[in-house]
């Protein structure tokens, strides 16, 4: 599974990303300041899971209408320690019902959405 971790991620979870055996694309390697809708469409290209501290994802994707990539999981750190963060995206990288999913993780809770545009067809 090809993860795509925007450019606030930080690095050491995109390190214990490497290192549990996940393909990662660290945007802060590949392309610095990337704009968040090209970063939006690479991810939907790739099939990638879309990793971020970047709300503006959810309203690219479901208010303007772009195309989802396979996952989008969004984290809202504050309050979180790092190894609860990390193993908290483990966890949805896990979850067998990820794709077409936006998963919000904050120290509370975790809620998902359905994405909308994920090319998918009904029956």
């Amino acid at each position: 599974m090809l993860v795509i971790a925007d450019e606030n991620v930080d690095f050491p979870i995109i390190v214990a990303l490497r290192e549990a055996g996940y393909r990662v694309r660290a945007v802060t390697e590949t392309s610095p300041s990337l704009a968040d809708t090209a970063i939006l469409a690479e991810a939907a290209l790739a099939e990638a899971v879309l990793l971020t501290l970047d709300r503006d994802f959810g309203d690219l994707i479901f208010s303007q209408g772009l195309q989802a990539p396979y996952a989008v999981i969004y984290v809202r750190p504050k309050g979180m320690r790092l190894a609860d963060l990390i193993e908290a995206i483990f966890s949805a990288l896990r979850d067998p019902a990820l794709a077409g999913l936006h998963v919000t993780i904050d120290r509370n809770q975790r809620r998902t959405r359905v994405l909308p545009n994920t090319g998918e067809t009904n029956g």
